[in-house]
């Protein structure tokens, strides 16, 4: 084993953390990594946090956060702890060197947590064993996470207006009362957010809209095979059709999240899918992200409204006293995605 040191993240490990950073590429078919201005910018969103480093020799080789916040589940206050930003530099993988960091994470958060979560994309199988195994988060809610290509305008809603976060989310949570796991909407810990659209007079549909970009930005690092030749064959196709963007690495992603993501009925969702689409457009955006519980009725929704649409699998895990039940229709934090 090998002698390792833990001790809590400053600014003088910035430089050695997005280093990290670049070393730790995310999923299989289709891998990414991050690209932050500083590697705590993505902790920022949140009003208690804490980060620690793994060091050997005065050498990072392992990162990971924590953050406290406050969730309402089934009409109860419950303090959860949200673990995220787990990296180990890959020359130190497999001597539990990520064990010893979510160790001291726990070690820190301490007793009085109700909930300790976290969010894994289903390809990755060692997030996933890690928490499941040896961290004791064998609660698991199924997610999907939807990946929306806006590539052409289509027909939008015609009384759209923009609205605020706070007005977008009270609605959504009127019309939603059975989503659970809500944390308190805190406007000033929205450092991504872009805007929110309305539809309707009558709460047809509406949404806010988050982007990473300026706090981890995503960029490609390699996409299947079939979508490198695929990008090629497809390319004097576009002289004549508008096709979806393929990315080609590395190549920084321009993605925007819906989230607080509400609609009365499919042909609400269909008009606001589309008016979110052409803002995209107009400010050079490639993909709609949404993540949603598999018990969401929204999902179906989405994939008849756009087909294109590609469906990854994502997990809640979790632990403690007291945690949702499993057919939950939890509400996804976009800050935590």
């Amino acid at each position: 084993m090998v002698d390792l040191r833990i001790e809590s993240y400053t600014a003088a490990d910035n430089e050695a953390a997005l280093r990290l950073e670049q070393q730790c590429s995310q999923g299989t078919s289709v891998a990414v990594r991050f690209r932050r201005p500083t590697f705590d910018a993505r902790s920022r969103v949140y009003r208690k946090y804490r980060i620690l480093c793994a060091k050997v020799d005065g050498e990072l080789v392992g990162i990971g956060a924590w953050a406290e916040k406050w969730v309402r589940l089934r009409g109860d206050s419950v303090r959860t702890a949200y673990l995220y930003d787990l990296r180990v530099h890959p020359a130190y993988r497999r001597q539990n060197v990520a064990r010893r960091i979510v160790a001291a994470m726990l070690e820190d958060i301490g007793e009085g947590v109700d909930c300790t979560y976290a969010l894994v994309a289903g390809e990755n199988e060692g997030a996933r064993a890690l928490c499941q195994r040896h961290l004791g988060m064998d609660f698991a809610i199924p997610l999907t996470y939807a990946v929306l290509p806006a590539y052409r305008k289509q027909v939008g809603a015609e009384g759209y207006r923009l609205a605020g976060a706070s007005e977008v989310h009270r609605t959504y949570l009127e019309l939603n009362g059975n989503v659970d796991f809500v944390p308190e909407l805190e406007e000033e810990s929205l450092l991504g957010y872009v805007t929110s659209v309305a539809v309707g007079e009558t709460a047809g549909g509406g949404c806010s809209i988050w982007t990473n970009e300026d706090l981890l930005a995503e960029e490609i690092v390699a996409i299947p095979r079939a979508y490198s030749i695929l990008r090629v064959l497809a390319a004097p196709l576009r002289l004549f059709w508008t096709l979806p963007h393929i990315p080609k690495p590395p190549e920084t992603v321009r993605s925007w999240f819906l989230f607080d993501l509400f609609a009365r009925d499919e042909q609400s969702l269909r008009s606001l899918l589309a008016t979110v689409n052409n803002l995209a457009l107009t400010h050079h955006r490639q993909f709609l992200y949404i993540v949603l519980p598999n018990v969401d009725p929204l999902l179906t929704w989405i994939r008849r409204a756009r087909p294109s649409t590609f469906l990854l699998p994502y997990l809640f895990l979790a632990r403690g006293r007291v945690l949702p039940a499993p057919q939950d229709r939890i509400y996804i934090d976009v800050r935590d995605v």
